[in-house]
C-alpha cells in the first residue's frame, strides 16, 4: 500500500501542472517533480539541497534565499517571484511558494511548494506598462500642441516626446 501511495504520488507531482517540491526543516530541497529538469535542465541531484539557487539568475539569488531562510526561520508561508535560468540561456519567470508542512504533533518539517512560470504574464505587464506610457506621453504632447504658441517650445516637446517613445538617450530637431 505505501509503495502504491509513493507511486500515486510520484505520479501526481510528475504530471501536475506546476513544478513541485519539498523541503527538510532546514529549508533544503529533498524532493522536486521532473518539471524542475525540464524547464531548467538541472539534474535532480544537483537541485536538491540548495542546488535549486543556483538556476536562479545571480540578480535573484541573494533575495530568494534570504526569503527561503527567513520563512523558515519563522515557519511561515512565503513566495517570490525571480527568473530561472534554461539551458539555452534564455530565462523564464517564475513564482516560487512554499507553504510550512507539520507532523500530527505540530512540529515543523519543512516546507511543500511549488514553481510556476508565469513568463508570459510578465511579458503581458510590460506591454501593458509601455502602452500607458505612451499613452501618457502623447497625451501631454497633444496638450502642449493644443496649448503652446512658441513654435520653440512646440519643437522641442515634440522632440521630447519622440525621444522618449523610441527611447532614444536625446533627440534634434533641425528647421530653417
Amino acid at each position: 500500500a505505501r509503495r502504491d501511495s509513493e507511486a500515486l504520488f510520484h505520479e501526481m507531482a510528475d504530471t501536475a501542472p506546476a513544478m513541485l517540491w519539498i523541503s527538510d526543516p532546514t529549508g533544503a530541497w529533498t524532493f522536486l517533480s521532473r518539471q524542475w529538469h525540464e524547464l531548467t535542465g538541472q539534474e535532480p541531484e544537483n537541485a536538491l539541497g540548495l542546488g535549486w539557487l543556483n538556476v536562479l539568475h545571480p540578480d535573484d539569488r541573494d533575495s530568494a534565499a534570504d526569503a527561503v531562510f527567513e520563512a523558515t526561520d519563522q515557519r511561515r508561508p512565503f513566495h517570490f517571484e525571480c527568473r530561472l535560468a534554461q539551458p539555452d540561456g534564455d530565462s523564464r519567470w517564475t513564482i516560487i511558494a512554499g507553504q510550512p508542512r507539520l507532523d500530527t504533533d505540530g512540529e515543523f518539517l519543512g516546507f511543500v511548494g511549488s514553481a510556476i512560470d508565469i513568463t508570459e504574464r510578465r511579458i503581458a505587464e510590460e506591454a501593458v506598462i509601455e502602452e500607458v506610457h505612451t499613452r501618457e506621453t502623447l497625451s501631454r504632447v497633444g496638450a502642449a500642441l493644443a496649448s503652446e504658441l512658441d513654435p520653440d517650445t512646440l519643437i522641442q516637446s515634440a522632440t521630447d516626446a519622440a525621444t522618449a517613445l523610441t527611447s532614444a538617450q536625446w533627440g534634434v530637431f533641425f528647421f530653417s
